[in-house]
């Protein structure tokens, strides 16, 4: 092996253990950190670079940030059926629908492309545009997937399809028989799908009149099995308490062994706590507190931060 070769070789390899440790932290949301990893795959020309940006970007709801580096990398690789897809969907986010459109159209066309999760996404596009007919039809096309994760997506939009046409009954039965499937087989793929699942159907009985002690005991129940943001605000909208004397917190909590970051809409400091401990098994108290403003906005919790663990010292 002549000099240049090692070097390339071994530039590949920490390229590509670089791109695993992006992946990595996209999946555990470590939005930021992810981006670093991207910044450095582009000083190494790894072409993996601009998915790890594009993606991490994305979940930072910085969308039109994403578009462009997706952008940038599709020029050097437009045979990359994945980016093509994920900028579509970013461009969706941003109701850019008839070029998100458009770029699904381009990952369709390379070779290798999933047609099973470019049609969901098409179908997530037609429910956007309240086209639910159509969002059913792609839905219907698909005959295989990919993962467990992608059908739980497919069965999460057509959830949100048969609410959007009026036909509650349908969603309701689909919704609820994939909830327990997922509850009794202690599934850990798909969190945001379920949540999604049962956000809709939590919105659902809300509007059949449904008891609303109940329907918070429902949403909380599935906020603490998925841990997904989307439950919080079904929780905050089945409440629905406002106040004149609500201000933003930022809290920081501690109970033995673990530290949460917290942030709420409330009255004080003592009531954005009690909403915790609705969420929450630990013990959790009051470590520290900001009020950032006045909050015209509906009571309850809006982001629960991971549990940051440490040890106690022991005496």
């Amino acid at each position: 092996m002549n000099l240049l070769t090692f070097f390339r070789d071994r530039r590949e390899a920490r390229a590509s253990k670089l791109y695993d440790e992006g992946w990595e932290l996209i999946e555990e949301r470590s939005f930021g950190d992810a981006l670093k990893i991207g910044r450095k795959l582009r000083k190494l020309n790894f072409i993996g670079a601009f998915e790890i940006e594009g993606l991490a970007y994305a979940g930072l709801d910085r969308h039109g940030d994403a578009v462009r580096v997706l952008r940038e990398g599709l020029a050097l690789a437009p045979a990359a059926w994945p980016n093509w897809q994920l900028l579509g969907s970013c461009l969706s986010d941003l109701q850019r629908y008839d070029e998100a459109l458009l770029a699904y159209d381009r990952a369709e066309a390379c070779e290798g492309s999933d047609l099973s999760q470019i049609d969901l996404n098409r179908a997530i596009v037609a429910s956007r545009q309240n086209d639910h007919e159509r969002s059913l039809q792609l839905l219907d096309k698909i005959r295989d997937y990919e993962s467990r994760e992608i059908q739980l997506r497919a069965i999460s939009q057509r959830v949100r399809a048969l609410h959007g046409l009026g036909r509650d009954g349908e969603a309701e039965d689909l919704g609820t028989r994939t909830l327990n499937v997922w509850r009794d087989a202690s599934e850990d793929e798909g969190q945001n799908a379920v949540a999604s699942i049962a956000s809709e159907i939590a919105l659902i009985r809300q509007r059949r009149g449904d008891d609303r002690k109940e329907l918070l005991a429902f949403a909380i129940d599935w906020w603490q099995r998925t841990r997904n943001e989307s439950l919080l605000w079904t929780i905050r909208e089945v409440r629905m308490e406002r106040s004149s004397n609500a201000k933003h917190f930022n809290l920081r909590l501690h109970a033995p062994g673990v530290y949460l970051g917290v942030d709420a809409v409330a009255d004080s400091p003592e009531e954005a706590l009690a909403f915790v401990r609705e969420l929450e098994p630990e013990p959790f108290a009051i470590d520290d507190v900001k009020s950032v403003a006045p909050a015209d906005q509906p009571k309850g919790i809006y982001y629960v931060s991971a549990r940051v663990f440490y040890e106690e010292a022991t005496s």
